[in-house]
Protein backbone atom coordinates (compact mmCIF):
# COMPACT_ATOMS: atom_id res chain seq x y z
CA UNK A 1 0.00 0.00 0.00
CA UNK A 2 1.25 3.31 -1.28
CA UNK A 3 1.45 5.82 1.64
CA UNK A 4 2.20 9.57 -0.29
CA UNK A 5 -0.78 12.02 -0.70
CA UNK A 6 -0.96 13.69 -3.78
CA UNK A 7 0.34 17.61 -3.09
CA UNK A 8 -0.89 20.05 -4.87
CA UNK A 9 1.57 21.96 -7.38
CA UNK A 10 -0.65 25.73 -7.78
CA UNK A 11 -4.04 26.61 -9.48
CA UNK A 12 -5.40 24.71 -11.66
CA UNK A 13 -6.56 26.64 -15.09
CA UNK A 14 -10.52 27.12 -13.99
CA UNK A 15 -9.30 28.34 -10.53
CA UNK A 16 -6.90 31.12 -12.22
CA UNK A 17 -9.62 32.42 -14.95
CA UNK A 18 -12.30 32.19 -11.69
CA UNK A 19 -9.88 34.33 -9.60
CA UNK A 20 -9.13 36.47 -12.75
CA UNK A 21 -12.91 37.34 -13.87
CA UNK A 22 -13.37 38.44 -10.00
CA UNK A 23 -10.10 40.71 -10.11
CA UNK A 24 -11.82 41.80 -13.40
CA UNK A 25 -14.89 42.75 -11.94
CA UNK A 26 -14.09 44.73 -8.57
CA UNK A 27 -11.17 46.52 -10.88
CA UNK A 28 -14.35 47.45 -13.12
CA UNK A 29 -16.11 48.78 -10.11
CA UNK A 30 -12.89 50.54 -8.72
CA UNK A 31 -12.05 52.37 -12.21
CA UNK A 32 -16.13 54.07 -12.16
CA UNK A 33 -15.99 54.94 -8.54
CA UNK A 34 -12.27 56.75 -9.11
CA UNK A 35 -13.62 58.14 -12.06
CA UNK A 36 -17.14 59.88 -10.44
CA UNK A 37 -14.34 61.26 -8.06
CA UNK A 38 -11.95 62.24 -10.06
CA UNK A 39 -14.77 64.64 -11.73
CA UNK A 40 -16.35 65.61 -8.76
CA UNK A 41 -13.14 66.80 -7.13
CA UNK A 42 -11.94 69.03 -9.83
CA UNK A 43 -15.63 71.16 -9.40
CA UNK A 44 -13.48 72.38 -7.23
CA UNK A 45 -12.00 74.15 -9.68
CA UNK A 46 -15.15 75.92 -10.77
CA UNK A 47 -15.75 77.13 -6.82
CA UNK A 48 -12.33 78.64 -6.62
CA UNK A 49 -12.74 80.33 -10.13
CA UNK A 50 -16.32 81.63 -9.52
CA UNK A 51 -15.44 82.73 -5.51
CA UNK A 52 -12.51 84.51 -6.81
CA UNK A 53 -14.04 86.36 -9.74
CA UNK A 54 -16.80 87.47 -7.47
CA UNK A 55 -14.55 89.26 -5.16
CA UNK A 56 -12.98 90.98 -7.96
CA UNK A 57 -16.02 92.04 -9.33
CA UNK A 58 -17.43 93.27 -5.81
CA UNK A 59 -13.86 95.18 -5.83
CA UNK A 60 -14.70 96.40 -9.14
CA UNK A 61 -18.11 97.83 -8.08
CA UNK A 62 -16.54 99.90 -5.01
CA UNK A 63 -13.81 101.28 -7.55
CA UNK A 64 -16.35 102.11 -10.39
CA UNK A 65 -19.48 101.51 -8.66
CA UNK A 66 -21.06 99.52 -11.29
CA UNK A 67 -20.17 95.53 -12.40
CA UNK A 68 -18.32 94.75 -15.68
CA UNK A 69 -19.46 91.72 -17.73
CA UNK A 70 -15.40 91.86 -19.08
CA UNK A 71 -13.69 89.07 -17.41
CA UNK A 72 -10.48 90.91 -18.51
CA UNK A 73 -10.52 94.40 -17.06
CA UNK A 74 -11.00 92.27 -13.70
CA UNK A 75 -7.27 90.93 -13.96
CA UNK A 76 -8.53 87.28 -14.16
CA UNK A 77 -8.31 85.22 -17.12
CA UNK A 78 -11.12 83.48 -18.65
CA UNK A 79 -10.26 80.44 -17.65
CA UNK A 80 -10.78 78.81 -13.97
CA UNK A 81 -7.49 78.36 -12.09
CA UNK A 82 -6.46 75.07 -13.13
CA UNK A 83 -8.46 75.43 -16.32
CA UNK A 84 -10.95 72.72 -16.30
CA UNK A 85 -13.56 75.22 -17.03
CA UNK A 86 -14.61 78.35 -18.96
CA UNK A 87 -15.96 81.55 -16.80
CA UNK A 88 -18.29 83.85 -17.92
CA UNK A 89 -20.10 87.16 -16.68
CA UNK A 90 -23.06 88.69 -17.55
CA UNK A 91 -24.68 92.09 -15.56
CA UNK A 92 -27.57 93.95 -15.01
CA UNK A 93 -27.45 97.42 -13.36
CA UNK A 94 -27.87 96.17 -10.29
CA UNK A 95 -25.49 93.05 -9.85
CA UNK A 96 -24.06 90.00 -11.81
CA UNK A 97 -23.94 86.51 -12.54
CA UNK A 98 -21.12 84.41 -13.04
CA UNK A 99 -21.27 80.73 -14.58
CA UNK A 100 -18.63 78.18 -15.11
CA UNK A 101 -18.44 75.61 -17.90
CA UNK A 102 -16.50 73.33 -18.70
CA UNK A 103 -15.41 73.61 -22.52
CA UNK A 104 -16.56 70.90 -25.20
CA UNK A 105 -13.57 68.53 -25.24
CA UNK A 106 -12.02 69.05 -22.48
CA UNK A 107 -11.96 66.72 -19.23
CA UNK A 108 -14.96 67.98 -17.13
CA UNK A 109 -17.11 67.95 -20.37
CA UNK A 110 -18.27 64.78 -19.58
CA UNK A 111 -20.24 66.06 -16.15
CA UNK A 112 -23.15 66.02 -16.92
CA UNK A 113 -24.34 65.86 -13.53
CA UNK A 114 -23.07 69.58 -13.43
CA UNK A 115 -22.79 70.62 -16.36
CA UNK A 116 -22.72 74.59 -15.67
CA UNK A 117 -22.37 75.87 -12.24
CA UNK A 118 -22.73 79.44 -11.09
CA UNK A 119 -22.95 82.03 -8.60
CA UNK A 120 -24.88 85.52 -8.05
CA UNK A 121 -23.46 89.11 -6.39
CA UNK A 122 -25.69 87.98 -3.73
CA UNK A 123 -23.39 85.15 -3.47
CA UNK A 124 -26.40 82.43 -4.35
CA UNK A 125 -24.82 79.27 -5.53
CA UNK A 126 -26.69 77.46 -8.18
CA UNK A 127 -26.28 75.02 -11.65
CA UNK A 128 -28.18 75.04 -14.60
CA UNK A 129 -28.97 71.78 -16.89
CA UNK A 130 -28.86 73.98 -19.63
CA UNK A 131 -28.11 78.19 -20.52
CA UNK A 132 -30.93 79.86 -18.45
CA UNK A 133 -32.45 76.55 -17.33
CA UNK A 134 -31.54 75.81 -12.98
CA UNK A 135 -31.65 73.01 -11.30
CA UNK A 136 -32.76 71.54 -7.94
CA UNK A 137 -31.65 72.81 -5.12
CA UNK A 138 -30.67 69.23 -4.13
CA UNK A 139 -28.76 69.34 -7.83
CA UNK A 140 -26.96 72.77 -6.71
CA UNK A 141 -26.03 71.27 -3.13
CA UNK A 142 -24.54 67.84 -4.96
CA UNK A 143 -22.36 70.63 -7.47
CA UNK A 144 -21.28 72.72 -5.21
CA UNK A 145 -20.37 70.32 -2.00
CA UNK A 146 -23.36 70.76 0.29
Amino acid sequence: MDTRRATSRGLTLVELLVTLAIFAIVAGFAVGIYDDYVTTSRRADAHVGLLRLSSEQMKFFANQGRYTANVASLGYPATSPRGFYVVSVSTTLNGFTLIATPPSGGVQANDSDCPRIGVTHTGRQFMETSPGTEGTNDQADECWGR
